[in-house]
């Protein structure tokens, strides 16, 4: 800006903002600087713009949310084959979603702008006065995409002053709509290396081929030899490819890849306990780098050391010592580390405060994580609806909740009716979390102990651990499906107690897992019905 002379143009930064995605609350650009002219690329190199945002949101029908942060988006490689910039995006947000409860996240990710079929109408010029720079006399423009999300901008010149992004959803099984407002703060020049380092680590007879620092932009393929070899495992723990040769192209950040042997992933460790460490080499000594799930290095020492994990969680340990022969040896291991997490739930029912307590072991959590692909990980009118059904799992975890409940039944003199309705509660003071936000996927169904380890979910996660320990109370429930939205039902065959409200369908009693404002039978304004998966009682 005038500030710091950046020298962006107009067209560069009304090209920058054509895309928001808000879900991940991330800047994403449409296709960079004026593609009939090229000059000025290497200005616009390491060009950092920021901007304050503030949203409003709706997911389903009636659960409504706010957002208040920052974005900006650097300027890092570009690329005359593609037509675009390669721009990191950070973001810090946090989201507001009402009766005390908030979560913050960050996102910091390095992505190619979109080519995109992007309208653009001139709607020519207003004044207005924008939040840091004064009075400015803006041109207009609005852009809309083809997914239907739009906005509006108003610039002058080099800077793009302000802008108004909206979207609603075209699905009316998944409804979802924001209005964001982006104010812009700084222009700044920030330095951007030309180059990127590429290491792996190969796990247990697995030899690999690629370590070096490549230009950034190049495209590069590491190679991965030996008869166990499983996969390439990203810093974040997921595989990124099965295959031996792996082509990807570099952009703004290191890369660090581990090729994971396949019994890496079978053979688990145990936290809190002495495990003894084997290279799988006849060692005379050596030094272990152990690297911890949340990047934390310990270093030890010793041909086979004893060493005590402290957490559950994946670890990748590199080894430099010396064989019996006298030789050096270099070689690195990737272990999966068991262990039990202790959690605590807080949770409000009739003005007194209780505590929920579970430990649930890492490697339970991941089975059930694995248990399911992403694109299964949603309602499927299969027959029977069975796998809505396979969703609500009774397990040990889900057994010792009942216990708990069960407990408070008899100390209190409760009816069912009221004991449901203490369940209810808790499942409503999950943080709630959509699923974009938490998973960086559109629909991410979880199961009962993925809600639990994850302390968060949306309502289809909330009103399935509901329906869980329902089903472990050998209460009769059922998950009620409606246009953008998901509750649990309640039916009172059997059960002492009643409730003063009318049954919701088919018998079934309405609840709310998403706001502590409704009890069992109280239906929110506005939902639209569609069906009900009825879910028997347990039976052990």
């Amino acid at each position: 800006m005038s500030a710091n002379g950046s020298g962006i143009t107009g067209k560069d930064m009304a090209a920058i903002l054509i895309a928001i995605i808000a879900v991940t609350a991330v800047l994403v650009v449409w296709g960079g600087p004026d593609q009939e002219n090229h000059d000025g690329h290497d200005d616009l190199q390491g060009t950092k713009i920021t901007y304050e945002t503030s949203g409003t949101y709706q997911q389903g029908l009636f659960t409504t949310y706010t957002s208040t942060g920052t974005q900006s988006m650097t300027y890092l490689y570009y690329s005359e084959e593609k037509g675009t910039w390669f721009i990191n995006y950070y973001a810090e947000t946090t989201y507001d979603y009402g009766n005390g409860r908030t979560s913050t996240r960050v996102d910091d990710v390095n992505q190619w702008g979109l080519n995109s079929e992007t309208e653009i109408r001139h709607l020519g010029t207003e004044t207005i006065e924008t939040k840091y720079y004064g009075t400015k006399t803006c041109e207009v423009r609005i852009f809309t995409n083809p997914n239907g999300s739009w906005e509006k901008q108003w610039s002058v010149g080099d800077e793009v002053y302000y802008i108004h992004a909206e979207y609603v959803s075209a699905d009316p099984f998944n409804l979802y709509s924001y209005a964001i407002d982006f104010h812009l703060m700084n222009v700044e020049q920030m330095p951007v290396s030309l180059t990127q380092k590429v290491t792996l680590y190969p796990d247990v007879g697995i030899i690999v081929e690629g370590n070096g620092t490549y230009k950034m932009g190049e495209f590069v393929t590491v190679k991965a030899s030996g008869p166990n070899f499983y996969g390439w495992m990203d810093e974040n723990y997921n595989i990124v490819s099965t295959s031996n040769l792996y082509t990807f192209q570099l952009g703004g950040a290191d890369v660090t890849l581990t090729a994971v042997a396949r019994g890496s992933l079978d053979e688990r460790y145990e936290s809190l306990t002495p495990q003894v460490l084997d290279s799988g080499e006849d060692l005379v000594s050596a030094m272990w780098t152990i690297t911890g799930p949340d990047g934390s290095i310990d270093i030890i020492e010793g041909a086979t050391p004893t060493y005590t994990f402290d957490s559950a969680g994946y670890y990748r340990i590199s080894i430099d010592g010396t064989l019996a022969g006298g030789e050096e040896y270099h070689g690195y291991r990737f272990l999966l580390v068991n262990g039990y997490t202790h959690f605590e739930y807080d949770f409000v029912y009739g003005r007194t405060t209780y505590t929920l307590e579970l430990d649930i072991a890492y490697s339970d959590y991941l089975d059930y994580r694995g248990k399911y692909y992403v694109d299964e990980r949603r309602e499927s009118r299969d027959f029977d609806n069975k796998r809505t059904k396979d969703f609500v799992v009774v397990d040990r975890y889900i057994l010792e909740m009942a216990d708990f409940f069960k407990s408070l039944k008899a100390q209190r003199g409760w009816t069912d009716v009221q004991t449901a309705d203490c369940i209810l509660a808790f499942t409503q003071y999950i943080e709630y979390q959509t699923d974009e936000l938490s998973k960086g996927h559109s629909e991410y169904w979880r199961l009962p102990v993925e809600t639990l380890y994850d302390r968060c979910g949306d309502c289809e996660d909330t009103s399935i651990l509901c329906a869980a320990i329902y089903k472990a109370m050998g209460y009769k429930s059922a998950i009620i499906i409606m246009t953008g939205h998901i509750a649990v039902g309640l039916s009172l065959d059997g059960l002492t107690g009643a409730i003063s409200e009318k049954p919701f369908q088919d018998g079934y009693y309405y609840g709310e897992t998403t706001n502590p404002r409704y009890s069992i039978g109280k239906v929110p304004n506005d939902i639209v019905y569609l069906y009900l998966v009825p879910i028997a009682p347990y039976k052990g």
